[in-house]
């Protein structure tokens, strides 16, 4: 069980994992499929951060806007450090220039993508889309969630755990109840 639109896990529910984890080791032939169940408080929490007040959205198209000029600067010294590198021809410093340069640019893609997002928002009839919004926000949150449950399987140690894995694409359903988010893991025997 998870917080309304927490994707970590909660101590207590982190505990419930080495059980998990034991049946794995002691049965190579089971499999565990992971699948998440939004709870109304994910969908409610996901309606507001998936659609912010046109004022928050203002100040973040902002404080982005000023996160992309500083990534530009940086970009800028990245290609010239690049550029010298390449040109002195020093072993490994050549790559890792071009890789610095790499992730400058992941990043500004990253900020633009989300600046793209919000401007969405304050486009004339943006309320429109705002059930869209948080469809797409829990779907988010659902995604993280088995990803770290996912991780702590993964971190067990036992030999092919990836191929005993089964994810459930994450998709919106509307909750049944008022009960927590959750990931549910389930257990089965691999096919021959």
């Amino acid at each position: 069980a998870f917080a309304p639109a927490v994707a970590a896990l909660a101590s207590a529910e982190a505990a419930k994992l080495p059980g998990i984890i034991e049946r794995l080791r002691d049965d190579p032939t089971l499999q565990v499929t992971i699948r998440h169940l939004a709870g109304a408080g994910d969908v409610a929490r996901a309606a507001v951060l998936g659609n912010p007040p046109p004022a928050d959205a203002r100040a973040m198209v902002e404080r982005l806007r000023a996160r992309k000029a500083e990534l530009m600067a940086d970009r800028e010294r990245a290609v010239a450090f690049a550029r010298s590198a390449v040109a002195a021809r020093v072993a490994g410093e050549d790559r890792d220039a071009l890789a610095g340069l790499a992730e400058v640019d992941r990043e500004l893609a990253r900020t633009e993508d989300a600046l793209d997002r919000l401007c969405d928002l304050l486009r004339p009839g943006a309320e429109r889309q705002a059930p869209r919004r948080t469809r797409e926000a829990v779907i988010a949150i659902g995604r993280e969630r088995i990803e770290a449950v996912r991780a702590v399987l993964r971190s067990s140690g036992i030999a092919g755990i990836d191929d005993r894995i089964r994810l459930v694409p994450t998709r919106f359903e509307e909750p049944e109840g008022d009960g927590p988010g959750r990931v549910a893991v389930s257990f089965g025997k691999a096919k021959a």
